[in-house]
């Protein structure tokens, strides 16, 4: 008898232990593991693009960090605005699984297209040099906008790299976690993809290094003729083909082989019910969007997302520009934070997934801005008084210029802000779209991830361009004002998670389909028991 308790607390105990580090159970990981190892893919291809096309524009002729202020409003959102109007128009037309490959397709195509014309012709199809500093010192209202249109093809690189974040990652991916998922499994799953899903980030990290490395090597191969950089492309814009096409594929084995499935069907037992599509025209999914509360605290999230860590980020990448000014340097260096925002991110993914089971919704989606406000605060104060600091860092034999003290805390911001954003911002937002209607998950998912984020990022950059356009200045200049805004974004942040949280809670406890979902009724309670593997 005493054996057999003995038994009984060895297997409770190690119950406890595998639900903290691996809370999927056995017949669970058919659906878990091919979602988790799209995520990492879809990573993968984000972060690689994200450093490429910073390196691209920051580091082209007459520009800087504060033309993607313009492209980000200018260039990133126009073609947001055009992208959700193409999805909801096909969403109607085409089935899910031919929508999600002709979105897929789209991006292979460009970024094939622009390895094998844009990049190689770039010289004959951009402005001239000297004609681009003429333009700037003739119009210097313009100084920062006739770089973006002078470097076109850079600037279109940078635009189809946004979109792949906001539409693969935030819409398609997460769409299909939605669909697909129960709550119960969201609180277990939902963290423990980012877990999975940011070895992408840690290989893009690695792979962006070697490759700029074999960039380098091709140069002085070549006795200096040929630029490296383009082979660096290549490289970079081969990878993402390949692993779109493997994303494709997991895609079209959870589809068919998963959620078809009624053992995996979102509830229990019943096989997915095939729907008849809405035909809803565009002018009534904005209204439907916009006239739901729940889904405006959630665009709100996302837009001040977006702005805060916009401003912050900009003020970092100028002082990166000064420190790294060659595309390779830049390249290299922001390869280093992708695999420290990898690495945190892994390590918060696994505490942050325990903190959604045990301490509910609302303290997960509270901690993301309280750590923007802490580490943004102490980047700004480095940045506005470095002759302050300078003096202890001095004590503690740390001895570095102005800018790269600045890079240095820009840096840990980045990579602490992301890891918590990845971690917990992401899954509690995302958790947030479960009680809804399949067609609110669809067309108002696509409006506030695709649209709204982007809305964050460019009303963060227009700040920035009226900015510099009025005080004539740099980034450095108007940092000042950029700390304040932060301030007020973080402030309204905050009341937003709490008047979600009310709606989240209310919405979980409404009958669905005749039945009342327990688990989500008491969503903001410590779980206790936990079903045997």
């Amino acid at each position: 008898m005493t054996a057999d308790k003995s038994n009984i607390k060895n297997e409770s105990f190690l119950s406890k232990v595998r639900a903290v580090i691996w809370p999927v159970y056995g017949n669970e990981n058919l659906k878990f593991i091919p979602m988790a190892l799209m995520m990492a893919l879809i990573l993968f291809n984000y972060t690689i693009l994200r450093g490429t096309k910073d390196a691209l524009v920051i580091s082209g002729e007459g520009s800087g960090s504060e033309v993607t202020s313009f492209l980000k409003v200018w260039g990133v959102l126009p073609f947001a605005i055009m992208f959700f109007f193409f999805y909801s128009k096909m969403s109607n037309l085409l089935s899910r699984p031919a929508l999600f490959y002709t979105v897929i397709m789209i991006f292979v195509v460009f970024f094939a297209a622009f390895t094998i014309f844009l990049y190689p012709n770039r010289d004959a199809l951009h402005m001239g040099p000297e004609k681009l500093f003429a333009m700037q010192a003739e119009y210097p209202f313009a100084k920062w906008l006739i770089p973006m249109l002078a470097n076109w093809t850079d600037s279109l690189f940078y635009i189809m790299a946004e979109l792949w974040g906001s539409v693969v990652l935030s819409l398609l991916f997460w769409q299909l976690a939605n669909l697909s998922t129960r709550v119960n499994e969201a609180k277990r799953f939902y963290g423990f993809f980012g877990l999975i899903g940011n070895m992408g980030v840690m290989l893009s990290g690695f792979a962006t290094k070697y490759f700029d490395t074999l960039g380098k090597e091709a140069t002085l191969a070549s006795g200096n003729t040929i630029d490296g950089y383009g082979t660096t492309i290549g490289w970079i814009c081969g990878s993402v083909a390949i692993s779109a096409v493997i994303i494709m594929a997991l895609f079209f084995f959870v589809n068919n082989k998963v959620i078809a499935n009624p053992k995996y069907a979102p509830q229990e037992g019943e096989a997915p019910k095939k729907k008849s599509k809405p035909k809803l025209s565009l002018g009534d999914s904005f209204k439907q969007i916009f006239t739901s509360k729940y889904l405006a605290y959630i665009a709100l999230l996302v837009v001040i997302y977006g702005i805060t860590m916009n401003l912050i980020e900009q003020t970092w990448k100028s002082q990166m520009k000064i420190a790294f000014p060659s595309r390779a340097e830049y390249n290299a260096a922001m390869g280093d934070v992708f695999i420290w925002i990898s690495v945190l991110t892994m390590i918060f993914m696994l505490l942050g997934s325990n903190l959604l089971r045990i301490f509910g919704w609302l303290t997960s989606a509270l901690i993301t801005p309280i750590v923007i406000l802490i580490t943004g605060g102490v980047f700004f104060a480095m940045i506005l008084f470095p002759d302050t600091f300078r003096p202890y860092m001095m004590e503690m034999g740390i001895s570095l210029t102005a800018v790269q003290v600045a890079c240095m805390f820009g840096q840990w911001q980045q990579v602490l802000a992301k890891s918590t954003k990845y971690s917990l911002f992401d899954p509690t937002k995302e958790m947030a779209y479960i009680p809804l209607d399949d067609d609110m998950k669809i067309k108002g998912k696509a409006a506030v991830d695709v649209v709204g984020g982007r809305l964050g990022k460019s009303g963060g950059a227009l700040l920035q361009q009226i900015l510099l356009v009025v005080t004539a200045g740099t980034q450095i200049t108007i940092a000042p004002y950029l700390a304040g805004l932060v301030i007020v974004g973080l402030g309204i942040w905050f009341w937003a998670v709490f008047g979600l949280n009310k709606l989240f809670v209310a919405k979980n406890k409404e009958p669905s389909g005749g039945q009342k979902d327990k688990e989500a009724a008491n969503i903001e309670k410590p779980s206790v028991e936990r079903k045997s593997a």
